[in-house]
């Protein structure tokens, strides 16, 4: 497979992310497993990863075999589609998800396939795209006595003109920014919680009308 061209959009959540466009779908191998982690990389660097925990409904059941590298070979029932942030946390060659388009002529409300990359890759393709890589390093917590780490992950990012009649960001620090819009976010640069504006009013409900019968 070839990457045919990549370029940084927006999605429906008003985040940026990196589209590849490929003229074949990447292939992947056999795994490898950190904990209920498994991954498998494809020598061009795309990355296919899931989580496992025993048994369960996920992926609507479905009983599939898992070659590993170190040639046994899993029986699993279900599983989870996981994320880079959880990937990331327990891999040191770390992911960046992307979205994978197949070079065919597609309907309108074709939106791709998620799929991750290595960072290597994301970084140099990014770059390419006129974007950068911002690493976000969630906090960590305790939920029901147990100690859950924050998510690490790498955002991408693109600087588009600041338009104030939409959200909009800015930082003690001088940045301002409208991705992403409408939730609470930290400054890339300074990595300060930025205040969030609002451009636009929302218009008034209409007026309720009886009638008399």
């Amino acid at each position: 497979m070839n990457i045919v061209s990549c370029e940084i959009k927006l999605n429906q959540n008003n985040y940026h992310e990196l589209y590849i466009t490929v003229d074949k779908m990447p292939k992947f191998g056999t795994y490898t497993k950190q904990g209920e982690i498994y991954r498998s990389d494809s020598p061009e660097g795309f990355v296919e990863y899931f989580a496992y925990f025993g048994p369960t409904s996920g992926f609507g059941g479905r009983e599939k075999q898992v070659h590993m590298t170190d040639g046994s070979v899993e029986e699993h029932i279900g599983g989870w589609s996981s994320r880079a942030g959880v990937v990331n946390n327990v891999y040191n060659e770390h992911v960046v998800d992307v979205v994978i388009m197949k070079n065919v002529i597609r309907s309108p409300v074709d939106v791709g396939a998620k799929g991750a990359v290595t960072l290597e890759l994301a970084t140099r393709l990014v770059a390419e795209a006129g974007g950068t890589l911002v690493k976000i390093q969630g906090k960590n917590y305790i939920h029901e006595g147990q100690k859950v780490y924050g998510d690490l992950v790498y955002e991408v990012h693109r600087e588009t003109p600041l338009d104030k009649s939409n959200y909009w960001y800015s930082c003690n620090c001088g940045y301002e920014t409208n991705t992403p819009a409408g939730i609470t976010r930290n400054c890339p640069k300074c990595m300060q919680k930025m205040e969030i504006h609002k451009g636009f009013e929302f218009p008034p409900p209409p007026e309720e009308s009886c009638h008399v019968l």
